[in-house]
């Protein structure tokens, strides 16, 4: 909605209607909108990072840094993870939401779906928070991510790099 309830003008601050104008038969006059290079720098054109295309089964450092660094509380509330079990028995993590706060971060080149289920990642269970604790602090001497998964019912095995550069 382009945030229009923001630009609502209380009747109190609202201007006075103008007689002369021309309404409703009439639409007012439209200015026309400003050609690329109009404005304070004519001319100027703004650079656009190029987006350099992600290696197969890279994740960058940047990337793990800003989905884990504020802590673990910050991590499950991106992640929503609930108990999966069969058989009664727990297995793994079920996954409800991707990084709500921070879209970007889980957006196309990401192999992380809603509804898979983390079984572990790096040889870690996760099944308690201290092992979570042990995997996050073990994360920056890492070169490489093994994550353990269910997708629809299938297991999946699948190892990242993890590469030093940003996204």
């Amino acid at each position: 909605m382009l945030a229009l309830g923001a630009c609502r003008l209380s009747p109190s601050e609202a201007p006075p209607p103008d007689a002369s104008a021309p309404w409703p038969d009439q639409p007012p006059a439209l200015e026309p909108l400003d050609e690329p290079g109009a404005g304070p720098n004519p001319g100027a054109v703004e650079p656009v990072a190029p987006i350099r295309p992600r290696p197969p089964r890279t994740i960058f450092h940047d990337e793990l840094q800003r989905a884990t660094s504020p802590g673990p509380a910050y991590l499950l509330r991106q992640l929503g993870p609930e108990p999966f079990r069969h058989e009664g028995h727990f297995v793994g993590w079920e996954i409800t939401r991707l990084f709500p706060d921070d879209p970007q971060l889980c957006s196309m080149d990401c192999d992380l779906a809603v509804g898979d289920v983390i079984l572990g990642v790096n040889g870690h269970r996760l099944q308690t928070p201290q092992e979570l604790s042990d995997a996050l602090a073990a994360l920056p001497d890492w070169t490489h991510l093994r994550v353990q998964s269910l997708r629809g019912g299938l297991r999946r095995d699948v190892t990242y790099a993890i590469a030093k550069g940003t996204e």
